[in-house]
């Protein structure tokens, strides 16, 4: 125990800053580069609950249409929050190579202690949106309507709702409240309801 005590105390969270910043907004930039003719609705950090990996996510509204109605010929909402069957979900992943790296060997997901992996993630998850909202200010979403389109957001594998208070604290108040009403009544995800 205190070997893990040392090593959370030791972490060093400022280089893990450096590296996401680094690479999200390599990411980011080039996801809408390489689809510079697509309207972008939502741009995330997606990452597995004990952090062994953060990947970045976009998905923009003419994959969603395409990719839902080509099958049933109509757009299905349900999938436009599901970041695992966006198109451009790990789109960009290269560019995290030195974060995960960095969370590997850190071995966050190795904490058996509560409290300490508590801890851990409570500051990885603060660096997180302390990034998302240093890009958001350097508009790497966009600006203007084109920023209000947009949902940013830090989202995870075997999602809860903290997402709810990620998109909050990202967005403006408008943006969020239409995330919450596709993700309550739209036909994502009843849970929330």
């Amino acid at each position: 125990m205190e070997n893990l005590i040392d090593m959370n105390a030791e972490l060093n969270y400022a280089e893990f800053r450096e590296r996401l910043y680094k690479s999200a907004k390599a990411a980011f930039l080039s996801v809408q580069a390489n689809h510079a003719d697509e309207t972008f609705y939502a741009f995330g950090l997606y990452h597995s609950p004990l952090w062994e990996y953060i990947v970045p996510s976009a998905n923009s509204e003419q994959v969603l249409t395409y990719r839902t109605s080509s099958f049933t010929g109509n757009v299905d909402v349900s999938n436009r929050w599901r970041p695992c069957d966006w198109a451009y979900h790990r789109e960009g992943q290269e560019y995290f190579d030195s974060v995960n790296q960095w969370l590997t060997d850190s071995e966050i997901y190795d904490i058996d202690d509560d409290d300490l992996l508590d801890a851990a993630d409570d500051e990885i998850t603060g660096i997180c949106l302390e990034v998302l909202s240093t890009l958001d200010k350097e508009q790497v979403f966009g600006h203007g309507e084109k920023r209000e389109r947009v949902v940013i957001n830090i989202m995870m594998g075997d999602q809860d709702d903290t997402w709810i208070d990620y998109a909050r604290l990202l967005n403006s108040a408008s943006t969020f409240n239409r995330w919450m009403h596709e993700v309550m009544y739209d036909g994502f995800n009843k849970r929330w309801q």
